[in-house]
């Protein structure tokens, strides 16, 4: 018995979690415009986890961020600017050390939605848009 009230408490709250991700995205797609690349991501539990790192689509990396790069600043206007190394692989492409500190100094959650622009200058930067899962 107790084994199917956790489940159905676990079920509950994981529709809870698909609609606050859907309301975020539906929030992000209506209110993000921008003529510069980007890409959308939702927060999911290993992204945001001590030992976290984003993956970042494999066409959108090899299109938009240099292969040659290694360093990007992600950076939140109004708030701040975080080095993170880069990575590209042959299967994924992803962002790592730095990214615990982005995410812990900006509180990130399961379920928010964070918008990826591309911003080029004398060093590759990306403006980040965070569209909150659930508004306090």
């Amino acid at each position: 018995m107790h084994n199917q009230q956790s489940n159905m408490f676990y079920d509950r709250r994981k529709d809870v979690m698909d609609k606050e991700k859907s309301i975020a995205y539906k929030r992000a797609i209506a209110n993000f415009k921008s003529k510069n690349p980007f890409f959308i991501s939702f927060m999911h539990p290993s992204y945001i986890s001590k030992s976290g790192f984003l993956c970042i689509k494999l066409a959108f990396a090899r299109e938009y961020i240099p292969e040659n790069c290694s360093n990007i600043v992600l950076r939140v206007p109004g708030r701040g600017s975080w080095p993170v190394k880069y990575c590209l692989g042959t299967a994924q492409a992803k962002f790592w050390t730095g990214w615990t500190e982005f995410v812990l100094d900006n509180q990130l959650k399961i379920g928010d939605v964070c918008v990826f622009e591309v911003i080029e200058g004398t060093q590759l930067s990306i403006d980040v848009t965070i569209f909150r899962a659930a508004e306090n």
